[in-house]
């Protein structure tokens, strides 16, 4: 998409806890999880004493109650009637499948959702969160807890201990930092756009800094999404507890309308199961959020320039899909070619190719000189004679709407001379 049609947009991650909804389950039963995202931040978004914060549970698998899960994991069984529904009946029912409903799935994890959008928002292309973080691991590591671990991940994998053991990260002092798009429907039903993923480890940290900084700084070489940056996956840097580290997780391209009246969320946790197998330690995890930590997503959005110029808006891009196909008006045209030889005005032209020009519509003459067309698209239309040994020639005719047009006027065709014959083989 180019430039022109794209400007840049940035929320702004507030600790005010969003308004709650009658309607709406999960603004009650997640309420102290639940916070703001803004356009604009003042010192009011700043001022709670106390900072957002989440425990990573490594038993409660975050992931297995999303909608990717039901898609993967049994095989995509569970969804085969919505598709059914949708490609073979044409009706979309997805809405009423349980799985399309990811409120389970953020349960318990951090969410920062917008107020009612007053206008279409579409995203297009990847995103970027920024934030500040703390972690501390309350729980040492034990044999009892690594064992828990492979009872349940082996419900979904067949995993052995040894196996889930070789692996280092589900064991080491780390966070996965799972970063979640949601679309809030005006009922409360949410919906996972896209996501982004950030181990602690491979943060964007200076090499440079100070070894007694305790409250840390991105490295000022770091690009987003740039793909020569590689100084923290080729040297992963652990993290210590109590410090405040930078992340910035960049998150999949999309291309989504948030409708108006809908609500966009960020849900963030410390694993996405089946796509990760989750670290093994439990952590307390604290975002720091005020004016000299700013947290925010930042992303582009399409406008409406030249719009009905060079696009057009779909409104509903399932029937436009899937409409059918506008009737092209025809007609018919029928004739025959010859040519003089030898004395005789009136031999017919056999196996001639009649073509017309930008089209693959062609025909071949009989043994009487004659072809005949059906559905050839009405208007003005340029036909082309060719025949072995007779120069090839054309003519402009207007094909009518649902009649057929006899051409009686047709040049006769001529005999190639030896000189042409030559030039052309040359």
């Amino acid at each position: 998409m180019p430039e022109s049609r794209t400007e840049n947009k940035t929320y702004y991650l507030s600790k005010k806890r969003p308004p709650a909804v009658i309607n709406d389950w999960f603004s009650s039963m997640n309420y102290f999880n639940n916070y703001s995202l803004k356009e604009n931040v003042s010192s009011k978004d700043y001022n709670t004493l106390f900072n957002p914060d989440f425990i990573h549970d490594p038993l409660l698998l975050h992931g297995i109650k999303s909608r990717s899960f039901i898609r993967w994991m049994p095989f995509g069984v569970p969804a085969l009637p919505a598709h059914f529904s949708k490609f073979v009946l044409n009706k979309n029912i997805d809405s009423t499948m349980p799985y399309e409903d990811e409120r389970l799935d953020e349960l318990g994890v951090l969410t920062f959702t917008t107020s009612v959008l007053e206008e279409d928002v579409e995203i297009v292309g990847p995103l970027k969160l920024t934030f500040w973080a703390k972690t501390e691991f309350p729980m040492p590591l034990t044999d009892a807890i690594k064992q828990a671990m492979v009872n349940e991940i082996n419900k979904y994998y067949n995993f052995n201990e040894d196996t889930i053991l070789l692996l280092d990260h589900p064991m080491r002092k780390d966070v996965q930092w799972v970063i979640e798009i949601n679309d809030v429907y005006p009922g409360g039903r949410a919906k996972n756009i896209t996501s982004g993923w950030l181990s602690a480890w491979h943060r964007p940290y200076d090499p440079n800094e100070s070894p007694d900084v305790k409250d840390h700084q991105i490295d000022p070489n770091y690009v987003a999404f740039d793909p020569f940056y590689v100084t923290p996956h080729k040297n992963p840097k652990p993290i210590e507890e109590g410090h405040i580290y930078p992340y910035v997780v960049e998150i999949w391209p999309t291309v989504n309308v948030f409708k108006a009246g809908h609500k966009i969320r960020i849900s963030i946790s410390g694993s996405d199961f089946p796509h990760f197998i989750p670290n093994f330690r439990t952590s307390t995890n604290t975002l720091i959020i005020d004016q000299d930590h700013p947290a925010s997503l930042e992303f582009s959005v399409a406008n409406k320039q030249d719009e009905g110029n060079t696009w057009k808006w779909i409104d509903n891009i399932f029937e436009y899909l899937h409409k059918p196909a506008e009737e092209v008006k025809s007609g018919s045209v029928t004739g025959s070619l010859s040519t003089a030889f030898a004395g005789h005005e009136d031999i017919k032209v056999a196996n001639a190719i009649v073509s017309f020009e930008d089209s693959n519509l062609t025909a071949t003459t009989d043994s009487k000189g004659q072809f005949k067309f059906k559905n050839v698209p009405s208007g003005k239309k340029k036909v082309l004679f060719t025949a072995p040994g007779l120069e090839s020639m054309a003519m402009t005719i207007n094909v009518p709407e649902n009649e057929m047009l006899t051409l009686v006027n047709i040049p006769k065709m001529t005999t190639e001379s030896v000189i042409q014959k030559q030039f052309s083989e040359k």
